[in-house]
């Protein structure tokens, strides 16, 4: 399935990278993705997920927690699958202190730090949890996200 087929519920998690990602990148990892994510179990109960890129620079993961929720254990297969995956395309996903926001028509990462010199900036706010949100309330204004007391 695709990630317009999964519902509003779906428990998403957004992944950034620290580099952009070139769209021969991303249609080479796709494979792969849509491989893991096809044998991705939890306690033996295959998981509904899928994944996707947003844009040049985030990776979401989405999960169907009506057909079976993630285990501690399926998220640490996930989170060492990206892992192996980053590495191979020297891509590191982890680095939370990095966030994506536009200006200006222009995807950038920014640090955490430097998000009060962007007030009118857009935030691709990566603590996403629900697919609805994403659809909904993605990107938001950095002045109206969670982060709003860092612009003021």
């Amino acid at each position: 399935m695709k990630i317009d087929q999964f519902p509003d519920e779906s428990r998403v998690w957004i992944y950034t990278s620290n580099r952009p990602i070139s769209a021969d990148d991303q249609q080479a990892m796709a494979g792969p993705i849509a491989e893991f994510l096809e044998q991705w179990a939890a306690h033996g109960t295959q998981l509904a997920a899928c994944g996707a890129f947003l844009n040049n620079y985030q990776l979401v993961i989405a999960l169907d927690e009506s057909v079976a929720g993630a285990s501690g254990c399926s998220i640490d297969a996930q989170t060492r699958f990206l892992r192996t995956i980053g590495e191979e395309y020297s891509i590191d996903w982890f680095d939370r202190m990095s966030m994506i926001i536009e200006e200006n028509d222009e995807l950038r990462r920014v640090s955490f730090f430097e998000l009060a010199e962007h007030p009118q900036a857009l935030l691709y706010d990566g603590l996403v949890q629900r697919l609805g949100d994403l659809r909904r309330n993605w990107p938001v204004p950095l002045a109206e996200s969670r982060y709003k007391h860092l612009v003021h």
